[in-house]
């Protein structure tokens, strides 16, 4: 019989986790962090956990990334990520050629992106939800910071620009940049923002 306190688990099965991001990734659970490896991302604990898990950045005190619960269906991430909370600072730098990057500093906590309107999952907003910023929000966490980056030409640098002005709340959804993005070697965190939205001041 399977010992199921020391099970290893996946966090993804379809999704390949980029090279850089596998020594990167950890599972936080209510009693210890452990590193999810490989380009499935493993991980076991010591002890099965009984509350939600947290996907961090780096260690156990890094950026959070995720909220998901402890159950083998949990593991069909990939590597899409929703956070809520405020635009702190926008960074535009020169990439090369005509290319210009904005960068986000967004100081906030993991949203679970299924169920948000106009998320990247649903891909449009349902007639019969109303747009919440606190929906899915991971409140019993502290608030992290993670990096954006989104082409300066894109609309949603201006309604970023316009969202930290206005102090707005913003939920922003993204991705792990893949290995063969330039932006890779030049970033602590690679998340390539794709869609967003702004809630009232």
């Amino acid at each position: 019989m399977t010992d199921t306190h020391h099970r290893t688990h996946v966090l993804t099965v379809d999704y390949a986790i980029p090279v850089y991001a596998q020594t990167r990734l950890f599972v936080q659970s209510e009693t210890e962090t452990v590193a999810a490896t490989g380009n499935q991302g493993c991980y076991q604990f010591s002890v099965s956990p009984l509350m939600t898990l947290t996907l961090r950045w780096l260690e156990s005190g890094g950026a959070a990334l995720r909220v998901f619960d402890p159950q083998p269906e949990s593991s069909t991430w990939d590597g899409r990520i929703c956070v809520g909370g405020y635009i702190d600072a926008m960074h535009s730098y020169h990439a090369g050629d005509s290319d210009w990057i904005t960068l986000l500093y967004l100081g906030g906590q993991p949203v679970q992106p299924a169920d948000i309107p106009g998320s990247i999952h649903s891909q449009a907003i349902l007639s019969d939800h109303n747009s919440d910023f606190h929906r899915g929000l991971a409140s019993h966490l502290n608030e992290t910071i993670t990096t954006w980056l989104v082409e300066s030409h894109s609309p949603l640098v201006m309604q970023a620009q316009a969202a930290m002005f206005r102090n707005a709340r913003v939920h922003l959804f993204g991705q792990l940049a893949p290995d063969d993005d330039p932006i890779v070697a030049q970033f602590a965190l690679p998340l390539r923002l794709y869609a967003m939205t702004i809630f009232p001041p």
